[in-house]
């Protein structure tokens, strides 16, 4: 067993009669000295690079939870004065339950509360989650402000829903499996409204225009004096032998393998000429070309409440407020190198002198007439593109996870926008891809293999264009100019690279190597990429 973290015990609690409610002192020691420190230390929680003024739990959601369970609502203050809402399911346990009953440690156990006490996260115990599904199931029913809404909800609940297992933490999300057929969404963030990502996969069910999306069975939805927010979704399992992300570095893995133990072809890089795993999935990049120009076709269909879903012209203003949008990504990213140069990794020190160095040639690719860029429709998008968000099947794609970047507030998730800003988020995770792969080999190895990685990503974002294109083209909401598209393209790159910085800099900045060398190559561009070459 994984020793609970280790804080001070809470002098003059008795947890021993913890099924009455929870002794106002211990909220105020989880508000002030435990939850901070397990925001911070969590996927979930969007202000890690933000300072923090205040953490309140504001409210407890009653429901029938076991004794040991509160499932708080807390409120977290930034310096900005701005405020976001949490979900946060709370479970104070004994060792034994520990060691028996949750799942997910140590990510899961927010802290030690005193020599038999642990706290931790409610989701991974078995009698909270059952809890969470009797409410799920109760056929329109509110209880204590929780309401579920969907057709067929409670049969699908009775057929499939009995054992449940938690699935992840390592997501901005928590993940339950239900039995052997559905999946409960569970959102951390709690915003306004009905969730972006039951509104798109809604739309697509009822427009019948895309089939490659897990089918949809309800929602649960979370009333208060503020309004009501999504909390939850319950999706059907879809068998797959993995996400696109792995599929693309198990092909990468085994193509390293066999030049490794081969006669290294000094000319595959210029040659295309690929071992057959790094051939294969090459094809693959193509049909998920397809896909997403499929995908893409359906979120332009009008339909949803009002225009919600109704393509809208790109104009030369919204042109002019990408670029400036860009710009401004671009400037906070030089920032960031600037005020942190003496804690950089000395891996990637060097990266970052280039791009300070060439930070005028960088903001002068913002410099295009906003014309160049005009041309076709915003439409509603995915939003947050990459190959970890399209499960493969063997044979297929099925995409999932529309809830768009996560950095963006709800009302922002769901504006129109050009939709090859998804193409410009999966080109890049074919680029990272092809990193990641050469990170898992000796250096020896990488300097014998970096020219072959990074010849394979540029033939997958072909492969990928090409089959996009032989979808989307002629749908409307692509510029009919080769230049506008390829402009077009070209600053949503720019702008997903810088977005890629900051995120490895608050997450992984061990990473942070792969969107550095991206945006190095941007100031001095290769003329022969994918991405000037369309």
């Amino acid at each position: 067993m994984t020793d609970p973290p280790e804080t001070d015990a809470i002098k003059g609690i008795d947890l021993a009669g913890r099924l009455a409610d929870w002794p106002k002192m211990l909220v105020t020691h989880l508000e002030t000295q435990v939850l901070p420190e397990y925001f911070f230390a969590s996927r979930w929680f969007g202000g890690k690079r933000r300072t923090l003024q205040q953490l309140r739990v504001i409210r407890a959601v009653p429901g029938p939870w076991p004794g040991e369970v509160r499932l708080f609502i807390a409120e977290v203050t930034y310096a900005d004065s701005e405020r976001e809402e949490y979900l946060l399911p709370l479970a104070v346990v004994s060792k034994v339950q520990l060691d028996h009953e949750v799942e997910g440690k140590p990510a899961t156990m927010v802290s030690k509360l005193g020599p038999d006490d642990v706290l931790v996260d409610a989701l991974t115990l078995p009698a909270f989650r059952a809890a969470l599904l009797a409410v799920l199931s109760g056929a329109d029913t509110m209880v204590g402000g929780l309401k579920p809404a969907g057709e067929g909800l409670a049969a699908a609940l009775e057929e499939y829903g009995s054992a449940t297992r938690f699935m992840s933490v390592e997501q901005s999300n928590a993940s339950v499996a239900v039995g052997p057929r559905l999946w409960l969404k569970v959102y951390r963030k709690l915003e306004r409204g009905q969730h972006v990502e039951v509104e798109v996969m809604k739309h697509l069910h009822c427009s019948g225009a895309f089939a490659h999306i897990p089918p949809v069975h309800g929602s649960l939805s979370l009333s208060t004096g503020q309004g009501e927010s999504t909390v939850a979704v319950l999706m059907e399992r879809v068998g797959h032998v993995g996400d696109g992300w792995a599929s693309a570095l198990n092909c990468l893995a085994k193509g390293f393998d066999e030049l490794m133990v081969g006669d290294f072809p000094g000319s595959a890089a210029v040659g295309r000429e690929f071992p057959a795993p790094m051939q294969r999935f090459l094809a693959r990049a193509r049909q998920l070309g397809r896909r997403t120009g499929e995908l893409h076709g359906a979120l332009a269909l009008p339909g949803g409440e009002g225009r919600a879903f109704a393509p809208e012209p790109w104009t030369a203003e919204d042109a002019q407020q990408l670029q400036q949008a860009t710009r401004d990504a671009v400037e906070r990213l030089l920032a960031s190198l600037q005020a942190e140069a003496a804690a950089r990794p000395p891996e990637w020190a060097p990266l970052a002198s280039r791009i300070l160095k060439g930070q005028d040639a960088l903001l002068a690719r913002m410099g295009m007439p906003p014309s160049n860029l005009a041309g076709g429709q915003k439409i509603r998008i995915h939003g947050d593109l990459h190959l970890a968000q399209v499960l493969d099947t063997g044979v297929d794609f099925v995409f999932i996870d529309f809830e768009g970047e996560p950095s963006l507030a709800m009302n922002e998730r769901r504006f129109k926008r050009p939709a090859l800003k998804d193409v410009a988020g999966m080109l890049r995770s074919f680029q990272y891809a092809a990193a990641a792969a050469l990170k898992n080999r000796s250096t020896e190895e990488r300097l014998t293999l970096e020219e072959v990685a990074m010849a394979w990503a540029s033939e997958a974002c072909r492969n990928y264009l090409k089959g996009y294109r032989e979808t989307a083209e002629g749908r409307g909401f692509l510029p009919d100019s080769a230049l506008a598209f390829e402009d077009q393209l070209s600053i949503l790159l720019l702008e997903k690279v810088a977005a890629e910085v900051q995120y490895e800099l608050s997450y992984r900045p061990s990473w942070a190597d792969i969107p550095l060398g991206a945006v190095c190559s941007l100031i001095n561009p290769d003329k022969s990429a994918f991405s000037n070459s369309l």
